[in-house]
């Protein structure tokens, strides 16, 4: 067990190097291979409205294996993705197996691509030494970040309407800035009881908008940070942690020893997937401690991030 220390506020602090490695493989949910495309079941272009006007946001929908010329006829319980600064385009190869990954426990997946409600397709801004242009991206959080959460929120309406969802029974979860785009969309829909809710948000490597409010209703937090991420700091993960359970929320802490920005492992993956069943498929037997925990995982699977370090 670790325990949390120590304020942070930085949302990106190092170079472009470690955020190229954001979703070339793993993305979370264990390493996949990206070298092929896998496409959805189908693609929506949902007419959203956010203060910078109307726009389409397009939604990626993959559907749960069902037998072969059996169709889909079950609503199921559903995952929504969103990605971080590097957009929805860059590695959609990626999100589309972390997708699938997701598909095989029997969860519908929607990969959100929210970007499509500001005027811009990524926030991959290089300075001249070929780093992340921090402040610049610091100030598009700033400026778009309650567009981004708009546009997300409106996302989540609209997929709770579709046939193959069940609406009672969402999740959010979201990477690196989608972590903080989760949070923030899981706050405004919390805030709104006539809207349809998400019953947990799983946030990996990503942290916590300071605008962010934590109400009562606010949905349970899976909190997936390696140790050393110096993309995200820890400090800033378990920050927004102890806020949520100062809120009188529930909030739990997977921290990766040793791990960097975007490293996984079978043991964080598992704990994913155990909390999503635990919140989402609740009377199915889930034997999960409820109460929120700390773990520091004990063994380590292997970096497949140095494959593109």
């Amino acid at each position: 067990m670790k325990s949390d220390t120590g304020p942070g506020k930085r949302l990106v602090t190092r170079s472009v190097k470690w955020m190229a490695c954001v979703l070339l493989c793993g993305v979370g949910l264990g390493a996949v291979s990206w070298s092929f495309t896998i496409s959805p079941d189908k693609t929506l272009q949902l007419q959203i409205t956010t203060s910078q006007g109307t726009s389409l946001v397009q939604t990626d929908v993959f559907l749960p294996p069902v037998p072969v010329g059996q169709k889909q006829t079950v609503k199921c319980p559903t995952v929504i993705l969103l990605h971080g600064v590097e957009g929805a385009g860059r590695y959609i190869s990626t999100y589309s197996q972390v997708a699938r990954r997701v598909n095989e426990r029997g969860y519908v997946v929607c990969f959100v691509h929210y970007f499509d409600g500001v005027p811009y397709e990524d926030l991959w801004h290089l300075d001249a030494q070929g780093n992340l242009d921090l402040p610049l991206i610091q100030q598009a959080c700033v400026k778009d970040a309650a567009a981004w959460t708009s546009a997300t929120v409106e996302a989540v309406c609209q997929i709770a309407a579709l046939p193959e969802v069940d609406s009672q029974h969402m999740a959010l979860e979201g990477f690196s800035l989608g972590g903080y785009v989760a949070l923030d969309t899981a706050a405004h829909l919390a805030a709104r009881p006539e809207l349809p809710q998400v019953k947990a948000v799983v946030n990996n490597w990503g942290a916590k908008f300071e605008h962010t409010e934590i109400v009562s209703s606010f949905p349970p937090v899976l909190f997936v940070h390696g140790e050393h991420d110096a993309v995200v700091p820890l400090a800033d993960a378990q920050q927004a942690q102890q806020q949520i359970l100062a809120a009188g929320r529930s909030a739990s802490m997977w921290i990766i020893p040793g791990g960097k920005h975007t490293d996984t492992q079978a043991d964080s993956d598992q704990a994913t997937f155990d909390f999503l069943a635990q919140h989402l498929t609740a009377g199915h037997g889930s034997s999960l401690e409820t109460l929120p925990f700390t773990c520091l995982v004990s063994s380590h699977d292997g970096d497949v991030w140095q494959l593109v370090r």
